[in-house]
């Protein structure tokens, strides 16, 4: 049995030698996984690494290549270092206690990470489950959204009741 490997590693070590095959290993590899973890991933903490962008988002590192997204499964020292200063940031959303107006659904709308989210004053609000956020920074769709003139409405009537004929 030793014979037989020794026999097969010498016989690949002169096929690489003649041929002249370069081997390299890439020190951290990498998990392809069907969509983006979370569909405003760009909202949080990023940064350049390996010439591309790649976010932070419950403790793993995500980037896009191509139509495919991917975490590293062992985080790279590079990012660990980039990790405890992220840390110190705030969530791309803050948490309030419900929507900050009635019928919020009459104003200004537009699906985006897979919800609906309003335009009311210069912030967008939407629900996540049981709980109202909004948007820390306005993501670019929203923005761009706002720009096309979907600005806020008029404030909605006071009552919802109509009147009789």
């Amino acid at each position: 049995m030793k014979t037989s490997i020794w026999f097969a590693s010498a016989l690949c070590a002169q096929l690489v030698g003649c041929a002249g095959w370069t081997v390299t290993a890439t020190p951290v590899g990498a998990v392809t996984i069907t969509s983006a973890p979370i569909a405003d991933i760009e909202l949080y903490p990023s940064t350049i690494y390996d010439g591309r962008t790649v976010y932070l988002y419950n403790d793993r590192w995500y980037y896009r290549q191509g139509d495919e997204w991917r975490y590293y499964p062992q985080e790279p020292r590079d990012l660990a270092d980039q990790r405890e200063r992220f840390r110190r940031e705030p969530p791309p959303y803050v948490e309030v206690p419900g929507p900050p107006v009635p019928n919020i659904e009459l104003y200004p709308s537009a699906i985006y990470a897979g919800r609906p989210a309003y335009l009311y004053g210069d912030r967008w609000y939407y629900r996540d489950g049981q709980r109202w956020r909004y948007y820390r920074r306005e993501p670019p769709p929203l923005m761009q959204h706002r720009q096309q003139g979907h600005g806020p409405p008029a404030p909605p009537p006071p009552n919802d009741h109509h009147p009789r004929r």
